[in-house]
């Protein structure tokens, strides 16, 4: 037998049949009909870390005798947070990560050698200007090199609001690339489960550009 974990009530309002039956109805459409490629499908998502390892900072196991008094091990109390953008191609293959610091002895930009890139911000979070770089300066160019250029890019993120800036619509409707996102509470529990560009439609309405045909609304 197992013991029921708690589950918020928004959480389990947007966890529904009907919103995955119609992720799954749409994702056939958009993606598996269309045949497009593995190597044209990317994940994005972000991780912060504290330097100190936060609460849980001693990852390494240690294993005291029983007759041990004094089992105790020191702990960092380094608190400054870096963030770290990540994204995945289907195939595996890694996009080179941003790391994201506090401002510093950091400059705002610096190319450093096997990653995308070091860029400081006020606290070490990612903000919407951070996001759009990464996606212009980084992400396209290097998605463009693994994809098969004759099908459109597909570009899974979570709903977080840097990821679907109006700036960030439009570098992807100039680069024929779709966005998909999970529908709001439900990452944690089904991954990614809808797509969601009414966002992007609705901000880039006054441009003269096509949106690529993905447009679903949360049911």
């Amino acid at each position: 037998m197992k013991t029921a974990r708690g589950l918020d009530s928004k959480h389990a309002t947007a966890f529904s049949r009907e919103t995955v039956t119609h992720f799954f109805t749409l994702l056939k459409g958009e993606v598996i009909d269309p045949g497009i490629p593995t190597r044209n499908i990317f994940n994005f998502d972000e991780k912060g870390i504290q330097l100190g390892g936060g609460h849980k900072n001693i990852r390494t196991k240690y294993i005291f005798s029983a007759t041990d008094v004094n089992r105790y091990v020191k702990k960092s109390d380094n608190l400054v947070l870096v963030t770290i953008l990540e994204c995945v191609s289907a195939v595996g293959k890694s996009c080179p990560p941003i790391f994201v610091l506090p401002k510093g002895s950091v400059r705002e930009w610096v190319h450093a050698a096997g990653v995308g890139g070091v860029v400081a911000s006020e606290n070490g979070w990612m903000d919407d200007t951070i996001c759009v770089d990464w996606f212009e300066r980084v992400f396209v160019p290097w998605a463009k090199t693994e994809s098969d250029p004759t099908y459109p890019i597909i570009f899974i993120s979570d709903r977080h609001g840097s990821h679907e800036t109006n700036t960030i619509c439009l570098i992807a409707i100039q680069n024929h690339i779709k966005m998909i996102s999970p529908p709001p509470l439900t990452p944690c529990t089904s991954g990614n489960c809808s797509m969601s560009t009414s966002l992007c439609l609705s901000s880039t309405s006054g441009a003269n550009t096509v949106m690529p045909s993905l447009s679903v609304e949360m049911r």
